[in-house]
């Protein structure tokens, strides 16, 4: 009887055929329920009616495709509400990052808490970096190279290594003599989440007055970063 009560609601909820409703399905309902009248139409003539074995398998038919249907319906449902939450994430991602989300995180050159607040006045870049990446390893070697075309501006290397082993990269490539590059620890990955938790790698530039002048997530030549900075006036 739960059974048949649950078909009862599911073809009144998804509105199939009114055959399927009169016919198929009550021939199964029992006499002793009370059952609503939707229309004139006579109930007992449709229980005299004969219960043919193809008039049986009409009805499970029509059943299977109705619970194909909503689960179909269900399923784009589902689809469609997140997509709708990945979009409303990425425009609120969007919107965020316009301007630069200050933070606090253990700089290498100090060994100790950098609070971003305390660096004003020049250009930032931010550059989401690992040990383990290859074109991290190039990029930095090229940065080394054009370092006098960055000398103005504040270099922000963020990477969630453990802090030995950005270490061993900070020491190898002699970072610590450059007084604007920060090699900065984020190993909760709270400053990833706030940019949206990019790829590695990726760059951010802000102007001075912290707005975003440039974004690219993976590898990204040297000649467009600068072709950006060239914009700004020192």
């Amino acid at each position: 009887m739960v059974y048949i009560d649950y078909l009862w609601h599911w073809v009144d909820f998804t509105g199939y055929c009114c055959d399927l409703y009169y016919y198929s399905f009550l021939k199964c309902y029992p006499k002793s329920r009370p059952i609503p009248h939707f229309t004139s139409f006579s109930i007992n003539s449709v229980r005299d009616l004969p219960a043919t074995k193809q008039t049986q398998n009409n009805m499970k038919k029509k059943i299977i495709k109705t619970v194909i249907l909503g689960i179909v319906a269900l399923a784009l449902l589902f689809f469609g509400i997140n997509i709708f939450q990945r979009l409303a994430e990425q425009r609120k991602f969007k919107a965020a990052i316009k301007t630069f989300i200050e933070f606090c995180s253990f700089d290498l050159k100090t060994m100790d808490q950098l609070c971003t607040e305390s660096l004003s006045g020049k250009p930032i870049m931010l550059k989401f970096t690992h040990p383990e990446c290859p074109f991290c390893h190039e990029k930095t070697n090229q940065l080394k190279s054009r370092k006098q075309e960055f000398e103005n501006v504040i270099i922000l290397m963020i990477t969630h290594a453990e802090k030995e082993q950005a270490l061993e990269f900070y020491t190898q490539y002699e970072l610590s003599q450059y007084q604007n590059i920060h090699f900065l620890i984020d190993d909760r990955l709270e400053v990833s989440r706030m940019y949206g938790s990019p790829p590695i790698p990726s760059v951010f530039l802000y102007d001075a007055n912290r707005n975003l002048l440039f974004v690219h997530k993976g590898a990204v030549r040297m000649e467009t970063i600068l072709n950006n900075l060239k914009t700004l006036s020192f």
